[in-house]
C-alpha cells in the first residue's frame, strides 16, 4: 500500500486481501464489458478464491476478451509471432482459461449478459448462467444480484497539483453503478469500488472524469501497465460495401448517427467519406446503380446525397473507430450543447456557433435569458462562451473593467451596448459525440491518445443511462438527436420489425 493514501496500492495481492477483508467471504464482482476489465486485480482475486474453498466468487460481466488459441503445434508456430505482435503483453484472464478447459472451481460462477458472438455455443457453464439483460438495465440487474465489488480499468492525468481519473473506455455502466453501490452502502451493504490504472488507456473527458474519492481502492503500478486488447479488423466484403452504400444515402446532413462494430459499419464510414470528399465520383456510382431513380423520393425525404456541410453528431452506445475517421475527415462535426434553449436556437438557425450581435439579439428575443438579467443568466452566458470571461456582474450591471452597462434589456440601447462590447467569439462546451464504451485497434487507441485536450473534450464519454434511455431529459435529447439514423447488424428480422441478435430457437445463446 502507498503510504500517502489508504486508497492507493502498488501490489495486487495486498489490494485483493484488503478488498476481501472489507466485503467478506462472498464476493459478487462486477467488471465492465470489453476493454475496461482490471485484469491483474481480477486474476489475483480469482487465484485467491480458487485456492480457498471458504470463499465464494460470482463474476458478472460481458464480452470477456481473449486471444485466439492455436489448436495445434503447426498453428502455434504460424500464429505465435502474429499474436505476440497484435496482443503483446495483454494478460489473459485466468478464469476464462479455466472456463475454456472446463476446470472452473465449484466456488466460482461466471455470469455474462453479452458474449463474443458464437464463442460459447458449446460451453454449458456460460449457457446455463447467461443473463438476458438489456444493456440499459444492467446496473439495476447486477445491484439486484448483490454486487459488492466493482472493478474497472482507469486512466489518470495530472492537472496541476491534482490527479483526476477517467473511466475512459467504459463509462457505460460504471458511473451509474458507482452511485447505486454507494446507496446500497448506506443501507448496510459492504462494498468496494476498485480502479486499476493503465497508462496506455486514453484519458477521455466528459462524464467519465472522476476524483480519487470515487474509489475505495486504486491499484497503480507501472508494472501492471499492459497493451490494450485490439481485435483485428474484419475484412469488408463487396456485399457490405453495397449495403453501406445504400444505407449511406439515408444519412441526413445536420443529423445524428449511430453505428455498430464490424464490416458493415466500416463500409458505411467508407461510403460517407466518398460522398463527402469525392461527391462527383460518388454520384456517378449512384447513378450507375439507378439508386436515385428508384429511391429518390425516400432519399430526398429522410436522407441526402450532398457533402456534409453542417456535419453529423454521434450518439452511440459503442464509440467505434469509424467515428474517429469521420471526425478527421470533417463529417462528425455538428456540436450539441447541454442546454435546451441554445440547442433549439441552433437547430432553427436563429444563432450559430459564432457569436454575433444578431445572435445575441435572437437570444434575448427568444427568451434564452431574462429581459432584466439575473445572476443565473449571466452565469449561463459566460459558461457557454457568449460573454467574455473577464466580465463581472453586480447589482444589475455588467462590469467590463472601468465600464459598466445596465443589464436591462427592455431598453434596446442596452442590448446594443452589450452586443458591441461584451460578446466573446464562439460558443463553448459543445460536443460532437456522446459515447459509452469503446474497443478497437491499436491505431484507434493511439489516435485517441494523440488528440489534443480541446479535441478530446469534444467527446463526452458517458453512461448508457444517458445514451440509451429515451426517457429522462427528453426535451434536450430531442433537439440534440435530430434526424437520427442507426446502422447495425443482426441475425434476422421478424415480420413485426424486431431485430434478433442474441439466441437461436433452441435456446442456445449466440451473443446478447
Amino acid at each position: 500500500m502507498n503510504s500517502k493514501s489508504k486508497v492507493l496500492y502498488e501490489n495486487s495481492q495486498k489490494c485483493v486481501d484488503d478488498v476481501v477483508s472489507k466485503v467478506g467471504n462472498k464476493i459478487v464482482l462486477g467488471i465492465p464489458l470489453g476493454l475496461g476489465k482490471p485484469n491483474h486485480f481480477v486474476n489475483e482475486l480469482y487465484k485467491k478464491v480458487k485456492n480457498n474453498p471458504d470463499l465464494d466468487l460470482q463474476i458478472l460481466s460481458a464480452l470477456t476478451l481473449e486471444k485466439p488459441i492455436p489448436k495445434s503445434e503447426i498453428e502455434n508456430r504460424l500464429m505465435g509471432p502474429i499474436l505476440k505482435r497484435i496482443f503483446g503483453d495483454f494478460p489473459e484472464l485466468e478464469y476464462l482459461i479455466d472456463l475454456r478447459k472446463n476446470r472452473l472451481p465449484a466456488n466460482v460462477t461466471i455470469i455474462e449478459f453479452y458474449t463474443k458472438a458464437g464463442s460459447f455455443l458449446k460451453q454449458p457453464h456460460v449457457q446455463q448462467n447467461y443473463i438476458s439483460s438489456n444493456y440499459t438495465h444492467v446496473c439495476r440487474d447486477i445491484i439486484n444480484a448483490g454486487i459488492n465489488v466493482a472493478g474497472q480499468l482507469i486512466a489518470k492525468k495530472n492537472f496541476g497539483n491534482k490527479i483526476l481519473y477517467s473511466a475512459s473506455c467504459n463509462a457505460d455502466t460504471t458511473l451509474e453503478l458507482g452511485r447505486c453501490m454507494r446507496q446500497e452502502e448506506k443501507k448496510g451493504r459492504k462494498i468496494a469500488i476498485v480502479g486499476q490504472v493503465n497508462d496506455n488507456l486514453p484519458f477521455m473527458y466528459g462524464d467519465a472524469v472522476v476524483e480519487q474519492n470515487n474509489f475505495d481502492f486504486i491499484l497503480d503500478n507501472p508494472e501492471y501497465n499492459f497493451k490494450l486488447f485490439g481485435p483485428p479488423r474484419l475484412p469488408v466484403s463487396t456485399a457490405d460495401y453495397i449495403i453501406g452504400f445504400y444505407a449511406g444515402t439515408l444519412i441526413k446532413d445536420g443529423g445524428t448517427l449511430q453505428i455498430g462494430i464490424g464490416a458493415l459499419g466500416d463500409a458505411l464510414v467508407y461510403n460517407l467519406i466518398q460522398r463527402h470528399e469525392k461527391n462527383d465520383v460518388y454520384m456517378s456510382v449512384l447513378n450507375g446503380f439507378n439508386v436515385n431513380e428508384e429511391y429518390g423520393t425516400l432519399i430526398n425525404s429522410i436522407g441526402g446525397l450532398d457533402s456534409f456541410d453542417k456535419g453529423l453528431y454521434g450518439n452511440t452506445e459503442m464509440f467505434v473507430e469509424g467515428f474517429l475517421h469521420l471526425y478527421k475527415r470533417g463529417i462528425i462535426k455538428r456540436r450539441v450543447y447541454d442546454n435546451y434553449s441554445i440547442q433549439k436556437l441552433l437547430n432553427e438557425d436563429k444563432i450559430s456557433e459564432k457569436i454575433t450581435p444578431a445572435s445575441f439579439f435572437a437570444m434575448v428575443d427568444n427568451g434564452l435569458i431574462s429581459k432584466k438579467l439575473l445572476d443565473k443568466d449571466f452565469d449561463l452566458l459566460q459558461k457557454y462562451g457568449i460573454f467574455k470571461d473577464e466580465l463581472k456582474f453586480e447589482d444589475g450591471y455588467i462590469i467590463d473593467g472601468l465600464k459598466t452597462i445596465q443589464a436591462d434589456f427592455t431598453k434596446e440601447d442596452n442590448i446594443s451596448k452589450v452586443a458591441d462590447s461584451c460578446l466573446a467569439s464562439h460558443l463553448k462546451h459543445g460536443m460532437i459525440l456522446h459515447g459509452s464504451f469503446f474497443i478497437g485497434s491499436g491505431d484507434f487507441y493511439e489516435d485517441l491518445r494523440n488528440l489534443s485536450e480541446d479535441e478530446s473534450r469534444l467527446i463526452n464519454m458517458t453512461g448508457v443511462e444517458y445514451v440509451n434511455h429515451l426517457y429522462g431529459s427528453e426535451e434536450l435529447k430531442r433537439v440534440q438527436r435530430k434526424d437520427a439514423r442507426f446502422i447495425n447488424t443482426g441475425m434476422k428480422l421478424t415480420l413485426s420489425g424486431a431485430v434478433v441478435s442474441d439466441g437461436l430457437d433452441n435456446g442456445i445463446v449466440v451473443s446478447g
